[in-house]
């Protein structure tokens, strides 16, 4: 990071193998092995940032980017969020989300004295539409943020090989 003034700019490795999307584009699909590799280090990469309390909210093939050996860079922060990563919430909890009168009886819409509300509950609804789960495409309470996540990962992976022939 460089900090003048007047500008904070951000100094990132250079991603000489492009958007994802594009790479898809021009070759259709990925091979098994190539498609596994690269799905395993955004899951791998994914997992990392929700341990450390981040959830990105904005996952697609045009915010993953190539290095030069075809490794996945994550990019595009822009909606990301934190969360406490040690409050687990409890299975009734994530099942009755939908629930205004649950939601309010459990003050699950409060926001702590940290910023955050309990465990990686969130409720702006933002990401790409294609990409989005469906709580957030046809709700409007509250939403895990690291579920969000991971179904936008399974509809990457969609995208990275021919499914049932679709793609081919």
């Amino acid at each position: 990071m460089v900090e003048t003034e007047k500008q904070i700019g951000i100094i990132l490795e250079y991603a000489s193998g492009g958007e994802l999307f594009d790479y898809i584009l021009n070759h259709r699909y990925l091979k098994d092995n190539a498609a596994r590799r690269l799905f395993a280090q955004l899951v791998s990469g994914v997992g990392y940032l929700h341990k450390k309390g981040i959830v990105h909210r904005d996952l697609k093939l045009e915010n993953l980017l190539l290095d030069r050996n075809r490794n996945i860079i994550i990019t595009d922060f822009g909606f990301a969020n934190t969360f406490n990563p040690d409050d687990e919430l409890g299975d009734e909890i994530e099942y009755n989300l939908s629930s205004r009168d649950f939601v309010k009886r459990m003050e699950l819409d409060k926001v702590l004295p940290g910023g955050h509300r309990r465990g990686d509950l969130m409720q702006t609804s933002c990401g790409s539409p294609c990409y989005a789960a469906p709580e957030l495409v046809v709700s409007d309470s509250l939403y895990t943020g690291r579920k969000v996540d991971v179904w936008s990962c399974g509809v990457i992976l969609v995208s990275l090989i021919p499914v049932f022939g679709v793609l081919n």
